[in-house]
């Protein structure tokens, strides 16, 4: 990396999964430079092409690891509710075990507007579960959800009829 005017020499490390998002067009790609988050990056993406497999169009890895989605015009999971949306989200539960996607926020789902389909996005980090219902009701019911659809109280008790 260049040395930038007044700054002492030092190595650079690449933070946690050091990507860029590029616009091609109909296309998404997403490239990651720090080499320790490639497998875990691709495995997690491993999943998302079970689960969706129209989104994902190629990848590569050499000295970067990129992958390449189509690009969709979409409408926020804010034009859902809560049980649509995590009804939807419950759904990744047919395509992994004890590993699972990383954030399952309302940011991370989105929906078609020619067709309303759903897709969940963001297949950049993992995570291991012990348990799987309380990792997925702890991220669906977490506050980034309470702060559109209510209370912990209340999305629990959704979480619990829907699970």
């Amino acid at each position: 990396m260049e040395k930038i005017l007044g700054e002492k020499e030092s190595t650079y490390k690449i933070l946690n999964n050091g990507r860029v998002v590029l616009d091609e067009g109909d296309y998404i790609r997403k490239v990651y430079f720090n080499k320790e988050v490639f497998d875990d990056v691709e495995s997690t993406i491993e999943i998302g092409k079970k689960m969706h497999p129209d989104l994902f169009v190629n990848q590569g890895k050499d000295k970067y690891f990129w992958v390449r989605m189509k690009k969709i015009e979409y409408d926020t999971s804010y034009t859902r509710d809560y049980e649509t949306n995590v009804r939807n989200y419950l759904r990744l539960r047919d395509y992994h075990d004890d590993k699972c996607k990383r954030d399952l926020s309302p940011k991370n789902i989105i929906y078609q507007k020619s067709d309303g389909k759903f897709y969940l996005i963001d297949w950049d980090q993992s995570t291991t579960m012990s348990d799987m219902k309380t990792y997925y009701k702890r991220e669906l019911t977490s506050n980034k959800w309470q702060e559109i659809y209510g209370s912990y109280d209340e999305l629990a008790e959704k979480f619990e009829r829907l699970w």
